[in-house]
């Protein structure tokens, strides 16, 4: 209960007893942006981790970036002013400021997260031990993510190798020293988070219609270095449940009879059923991209994500 004109001077104490497991912040070795105001529950926090991860709305997902091998902390120190007869005073903390340096991903990874400087995004931390650092949320059973507010995300130009040191690609972290020393909550996951949880990877389509009417030849690239997925899921992604067509022109969902897999030309064969009413008319396109993250991860094709291709129906 507050109460006017009252300080609450007499309890600005901790307790210093310290039991036989401390909390104690191991080696960070993953960064988690986390939508403004983002919370999630931890009674099931590799499922809803995962989930989120994998939500069909780029807004409202989390991203990972594991991995992270190196620290540089840059924090700011107490402010303090001293007086003319040398008295000191501290007058405020500064914010946290760290930078990460990460290998796997290289010069692919660190132009997709680029894409974040400048935005509003918040940050979990990972531990070695497995750990989920943010700060209370909501309930007793939800940790929120570390506020950007006053700071933010930014991957900062790589240094290129001199031949005696590998390529440096960095990320930085900045945030109110508060969260972690002062509001903290932390989850212990249970599994191993850098590979119970991960990104997304961009696909690129590119597509033709093919010589049979209602069918479209398809192929599918990874949008950072052109691998065909074809490759990888030749037999999981010849499912019609694995793609989604619409018509260009009015956004309506057209029905996919089948997928098959041209293993010669390395694309996907596309059936639409030409008999629905949603089926693009005269002069009309398809549009055709493959089908969500989480329906894609639920059949084995882990961590993908395509644009639409826009093909004159035939």
């Amino acid at each position: 209960m507050a109460n006017l004109n009252e300080l609450t001077c007499l309890t600005t104490a901790g307790n210093t007893g310290v039991g036989s497991c401390p909390l104690d912040i191991k080696n960070i070795v993953g960064v988690i942006l986390a939508p403004k105001g983002y919370e999630f529950d931890v009674t099931t926090p590799e499922a809803t981790m995962l989930a989120a991860c994998l939500n069909a709305s780029p807004a409202l997902r989390l991203y990972p970036i594991f991995d992270l091998e190196n620290l540089g902390d840059s924090s700011e120190a107490l402010t303090v002013q001293t007086l003319g007869y040398g008295a000191k005073h501290p007058v405020r903390e500064g914010f946290n400021d760290w930078n990460f340096q990460y290998v796997a991903g290289g010069l692919s990874l660190h132009r997709e997260l680029r894409k974040f400087n400048g935005a509003a995004w918040d940050f979990y931390f990972v531990d070695a031990k497995n750990r989920v650092f943010g700060i209370m949320g909501s309930s007793a059973t939800k940790i929120k993510a570390i506020p950007s507010t006053g700071g933010f995300f930014w991957a900062t130009p790589f240094k290129v190798s001199d031949g005696s040191k590998i390529t440096e690609y960095l990320i930085q972290c900045v945030f109110n020293v508060k969260y972690l020393n002062d509001l903290y909550a932390f989850v212990d996951a249970g599994f191993d988070v850098p590979t119970g949880i991960y990104g997304i990877e961009s696909v690129n389509l590119t597509g033709v219609a093919d010589g049979t009417s209602g069918s479209y030849d398809i192929t599918a690239k990874t949008a950072s270095v052109g691998t065909n997925l074809g490759d990888i899921y030749p037999a999981a992604l010849a499912a019609a449940g694995m793609w989604i067509a619409t018509n260009s022109e009015t956004g309506s969902t057209v029905a996919v009879l089948g997928a098959t897999y041209d293993a010669t030309n390395k694309y996907f064969v596309i059936a639409c059923d030409k008999t629905d009413p949603d089926y693009p008319g005269v002069g009309q396109h398809i549009k055709i991209k493959m089908a969500a993250p989480a329906t894609l991860d639920a059949a084995g094709i882990h961590g993908y994500e395509s644009n639409y291709v826009v093909i004159a129906k035939n």
